[in-house]
């Protein structure tokens, strides 16, 4: 009889077990689902690393209960009390589950969202204890239709698995459910374990935290410091773009308009002087203009006249020109160094022969009408357009004695005005006179050669050759002088300036720089006590560059350490024009009185001397100037 009252009495006491266990599991199964839910599809988990993650959400449970003391409070994001607390819990448990920064930066941002969730439905209202589970009925549904298929494609090893998992369950819900039989010495040992694995987790994140911020922030400080770098680079690029368009002495690529261009060659123009003049200071130049023609090996360049005098220079290569005039024509061959003058309103036509070099031409323009020099064909068709297509076709029948179908049948052309010819049309077109040597004073007979003349100056460390005004009828009539200037690697020209001429540089080849000094450029650039105030006006000349010289003002041309310079010059207003040099050999500084010197520089006569007596060289000397100190447009 004992034993069958003791029978009903274990009987009832194991399912009184059961039903905890039961409760337990029920209030545990929404966290441990959500956390596997996890590991099967957080990152590219396999087979063994899904079932280690799995068994880490077993173990984190089993210790929050076992520090909580088994109040009911296990699961990890349903019943914290404090949000903030619940977002902590949910972090770490992403810091233990996952190995990878991004998966573990994918579950934060899970955790993160959560977090805003509540406190948006504690602002709505929605519930005063319970929190709203954040995976809804459907994502529960599919990782438990996930979970059953996965472990039957598991097969023995995913059931052992469940049924080991069900086992430790069963063993935590009825250790708890009893309460009795010396546990809580061990779960209290447990529970310090666990807190002081908690605390030292803890710690661990939060020097990981920190030593994240101090990598972000060194980040943000590197990109601040670059951002900072680009915006000074930024800065001194604008400086100089704004310096580069103030200064009116200096023209570059950007102040050239391509005026022509055809896959076989083109023509750039700088169209006027003066638009940045605002002290009016080349005003001499209002009429003139400046074009650059550069026209591939066998090509030809169609007839057309301007409504401006040429001066034609030959900067490279090799070519023929012909003029046509009303009653005759002239061809002359060119070659570099030639210079020709060419009358307003002449027909010409150009080519280049040869196989494998450009050719290329620079043309100081002098404008008879409007200041915009044009060019005007006279054959073609479409491209480039004839002046013959504006007018009626009646008038055009009547002026050229043909019908209109006849004379509109030979504008096809529509090439362009540089186009790609045969050997055999260049050969037919090139046996013309070689250019010559004016005779002094004499009237000009097809093109003169820089070089086949002595240089006005020449030594070791450059050369110039000239041609005056006095020596060519042309262009004495233009008022024009042309020169070519050598400078040596290394060195440089005198400081000298011109009396009456404008210059205008042009790069030719090389590299090196330009200085001159302007008394017009400062907003305080004259004071009732000191009289005026200079300002340094620099450039860097290469290939292309252009650089005027206002007469009267003083100027620098130098050659790189590495590289010699060679300058193109046209001189405006060059009659009556006196080269006067403040340095060198032959320098006005020199021919001043000894009572001059001292007063006027305030120093002792001999010590002036020696000064401007001490370079025994003329127009060229040594340059002491060191690689870099000249390379912008302006200062």
């Amino acid at each position: 009889m004992v034993i069958r009252t003791k029978i009903p009495s274990v009987l009832l006491l194991f399912c009184l077990v059961l039903l905890c266990g039961t409760i337990v599991l029920g209030t545990r199964d929404p966290e441990l689902k959500r956390c596997k839910y996890q590991c099967r599809h957080q990152g590219q988990h396999g087979s063994r690393q899904m079932h280690e993650c799995e068994a880490k959400c077993e173990k984190y449970q089993k210790e929050k209960e076992r520090t909580e003391g088994g109040g009911g409070q296990g699961n990890l994001v349903l019943n914290a009390q404090d949000p903030k607390e619940k977002l902590q819990q949910c972090e770490r448990r992403c810091s233990e589950q996952h190995q990878q920064e991004e998966e573990q930066s994918q579950c934060r941002q899970q955790c993160q969202e959560e977090f805003q969730r509540e406190q948006e439905g504690k602002q709505g209202g929605e519930g005063t204890g319970d929190t709203k589970d954040p995976y809804d009925k459907k994502r529960a549904e599919e990782s438990e239709e996930e979970e059953e298929k996965r472990q039957q494609g598991e097969g023995k090893r995913g059931e052992g698995s469940e049924e080991e998992e069900e086992e430790e369950e069963e063993k935590e819900g009825r250790g708890r459910g009893r309460g009795q039989e010396g546990s809580e010495e061990e779960e209290e040992e447990e529970s310090k374990k666990g807190r002081g694995r908690g605390r030292k987790e803890e710690s661990e994140e939060e020097e990981e935290e920190e030593e994240e911020e101090e990598e972000s922030e060194k980040g943000r400080g590197s990109k601040r410091h670059e951002e900072s770098e680009e915006e000074e680079e930024e800065e001194e690029e604008e400086s100089e773009g704004r310096r580069r368009r103030k200064n009116p002495y200096v023209f570059e690529d950007e102040h050239f308009t391509t005026t022509f261009e055809t896959k076989h060659g083109q023509v750039k123009t700088i169209e006027t002087f003066t638009d940045r003049d605002s002290a009016g200071l080349l005003q001499v130049l209002e009429k003139f203009s400046l074009s650059i023609l550069s026209a591939d090996p066998l090509t030809f360049m169609s007839p057309a006249y301007f409504d401006a005098e040429l001066t034609l220079f030959v900067a490279r290569g090799r070519g023929a020109i012909s003029l046509v005039h009303q009653d005759k024509r002239e061809s002359f061959n060119l070659r570099f160094g030639d210079v020709l003058v060419i009358p307003a309103g002449t027909t010409i036509y150009s080519i280049n022969p040869d196989k494998n070099k450009k050719f290329v031409v620079i043309k100081l323009l002098k404008a008879v009408s409007s200041p915009r020099v044009e060019t005007f064909f006279g054959a073609g068709g479409e491209n480039p357009e004839t002046f013959l297509n504006v007018f009626s076709p009646e008038l055009v029948e009547a002026s050229l004695g043909v019908k209109r179908d006849k004379f509109q049948g030979v504008l096809k052309q529509t090439k362009g005005p540089i186009m790609k010819i045969s050997q055999e049309q260049s050969r037919s077109m090139s046996h013309h006179e070689e250019g010559g040597r004016w005779p002094f004073g004499a009237e000009s007979k097809g093109p003169c050669n820089l070089f086949d003349e002595r240089p006005t100056y020449a030594n070791q460390y450059g050369q110039l050759y000239q041609v005056e005004p006095s020596e060519c009828r042309d262009l004495q009539q233009l008022n024009l002088a042309v020169g070519l200037v050598n400078v040596t690697r290394g060195s440089q020209t005198v400081i000298e300036m011109d009396s009456m001429a404008t210059k205008i540089l042009i790069g030719l080849k090389g590299e090196g720089g330009f200085q001159m000094a302007c008394p017009h450029l400062s907003s305080s650039s004259r004071s009732r006590k000191t009289g005026p105030k200079f300002q340094k006006v620099s450039a860097t000349l290469r290939r292309g560059v252009v650089v005027v010289v206002p007469a009267g003002h003083p100027a620098i041309t130098f050659a790189s350490r590495k590289k010699s310079l060679q300058v193109l010059c046209f001189e405006v207003n060059a009659q009556n024009n006196r080269r006067i040099a403040f340095s060198g050999r032959r320098n006005v500084f020199k021919q001043l009185e000894k009572q001059a010197m001292q007063l006027g520089f305030g120093a002792p006569a001999r010590e002036v001397s020696e000064v401007f007596s001490s370079q025994d060289e003329e127009g060229f000397v040594p340059s002491r100037l060191q690689q870099g100190s000249g390379g912008r447009a302006f200062a």
